[in-house]
């Protein structure tokens, strides 16, 4: 390889500088799908949900029953594999309590974020989770 003529100390900083950002700003972009990849693999592992915890194996709900924070309050997680086909999260009537559902990508990038509470009186409804080369739009809510 042919070497040219030797960095000055600034040029020798600006490229120190500018590896530094392209190393930082790539950690960034991959940190969430390397914990998505962690989290799919580990749930790849599991035969049945887990107790007391919202993970469970993949497109299964885990749930946590016991709760040191807010009383009555129930936390659901769920992984979901969309490459073979969509998947439908049924919700009941939900007409008494406060209720949030988050749904995250692999960048855990919040998507749609639904909330209810007892004043709204939110009936059953359900949310279509799919790969946008299936049925065009991601997520849609009835």
């Amino acid at each position: 390889m042919k070497q040219g003529r030797p960095l000055t100390q600034e040029e020798a900083a600006a490229k120190e500088e500018y590896a530094y950002s392209v190393a930082v700003q790539a950690y960034l972009f991959t940190f969430p799908l390397t914990m998505t990849e962690r989290e799919r693999k580990l749930r790849l592992t599991f035969e049945a949900p887990r107790p007391d915890e919202p993970v469970a194996p993949i497109n299964q709900l885990g749930h946590i029953r016991k709760l040191a924070t807010a009383k009555g309050s129930a936390y659901t997680g769920v992984l979901v594999e969309l490459k073979d086909q969509p998947m439908i999260l049924h919700v009941p009537d939900i007409l008494d309590r406060f209720f949030t559902v988050e749904v995250a990508d692999a960048y855990t990038t919040n998507i749609p974020y639904v909330v209810g509470t007892p004043r709204q009186r939110r009936q059953r409804w359900q949310l279509r989770v799919c790969r946008p080369q299936l049925e065009g739009r991601a997520f849609g809510w009835r």
